[in-house]
């Protein structure tokens, strides 16, 4: 009783001064036989939801927890740091290419083509937000990708490692993990292959993913609705967007293959679809196809359009806490607070905006 009682104090005490950002108190105890430093991020009556130094978000039940105890600054690995430990858990058939933010995992004695492109789509997400109104915070983890260069090498990692099904991508990030892992299907040959412009594009929409739970637009141990998150995910998927600094014209800011869809499979039900979409992450499941075309007219109307309350809405949904119920009633309540409860006019709005982008 009194071990749970010190743990849930400690808890409680480090969640309750401060904030996501860097410079926070820890919290330290003995775990997995050794002594480990943890970021607190929200708890229960049994356990506590927390990043590790290296990233890791991991859920710790009480009764696992030996001598808890607060320390005045969480410090996270270095990026020479986590190299290392990269290079110790792939083994000798791996390389490491490291970056101002990024780390890159791939083939010994291949060279990386993802790094550049990572830090890239991270300058411009940063830009993107902040033109907007969104100042997004720094980085406190190197951001690690793995890259594969064999399909079945890549899916049996999937299935192995982190017991997913990964049947039928190219890529895909992990919050537990904080990692993106993909297969290039152009073993490194980048833009001699016609598989490149499809590699890259999920990539993109991946590394959105990750930068973006990473810079506090999304909550890492929070709900974040679905359509937000995929939403901005198919943004970046252009190269006008994830590249902006190159690509200036209107025209790359668009998503032509999102664009399509949304033409062939919502086209006359937006305000059905929108509305289905903000209530619930549910269409993700029985219709993706539809969905993401939804989430992606939606998120490059808002952004382009009406940018000040979307960042506001943004900014809105952020401040949910970690491990806390997000019931599909705030879902609605939070976007109507915003946007209003015309969902009509807001899918004609949508609409019109979409049959107005250059073909």
């Amino acid at each position: 009783m009194f071990k749970h009682l010190a743990f849930a104090l400690a808890v409680l005490f480090v969640l309750g001064n401060c904030d996501f950002a860097l410079g926070q108190q820890g919290l330290q105890f003995k775990f997995d036989g050794e002594t480990q430093t943890f970021l607190p991020l929200g708890h229960t009556r049994h356990s506590v939801v927390a990043l590790k130094q290296d990233g890791y978000m991991v859920e710790i039940k009480a009764r696992d927890i030996k001598n808890p105890k607060v320390v005045p600054k969480f410090r996270s690995r270095t990026q020479s740091q986590v190299r290392g430990d990269l290079l110790r858990e792939f083994g000798k058939s791996f390389d490491v290419t490291g970056t101002g933010n990024y780390l890159v995992v791939h083939p010994r004695g291949a060279k990386d083509l993802w790094a550049d492109r990572f830090e890239d789509l991270y300058r411009s997400m940063v830009h993107f937000f902040r033109t907007r109104g969104y100042s997004t915070g720094k980085l406190q983890f190197p951001l690690v990708s793995v890259v594969f260069y064999s399909k079945s090498q890549y899916l049996e990692y999937n299935r192995r490692v982190l017991k997913s099904n990964a049947n039928g991508s190219l890529g895909v990030y992990y919050p537990t993990t904080n990692r993106i892992y993909l297969y290039d299907a152009t073993r490194g040959t980048g833009k001699e292959n016609s598989l490149w412009a499809e590699n890259l594009a999920t990539v993109m929409h991946e590394a959105a993913h990750q930068t973006a739970f990473n810079t506090g637009i999304h909550v890492r141990g929070g709900e974040t609705p679905y359509w937000i998150a995929e939403g901005i995910g198919c943004l970046f998927e252009a190269k006008g967007i994830h590249n902006s600094f190159r690509y200036k014209q209107t025209k790359d800011r668009i998503n032509y293959g999102r664009m399509r869809a949304f033409q062939r499979t919502v086209k006359g039900n937006e305000e059905e679809l929108i509305a289905s979409v903000i209530a619930s992450d549910d269409m993700f499941k029985r219709d993706p196809g539809r969905a993401y075309a939804t989430a992606w007219a939606l998120t490059f109307y808002l952004s382009e359009r009406e940018s000040r309350k979307y960042i506001r809405y943004l900014k809105l949904v952020s401040k949910h806490k970690p491990v806390t119920e997000y019931r599909s009633s705030d879902r609605v309540k939070e976007f109507t607070r915003v946007f209003g409860k015309d969902y009509k006019m807001l899918a004609l709005r949508v609409r019109r905006f979409v049959e107005g982008l250059p073909d």
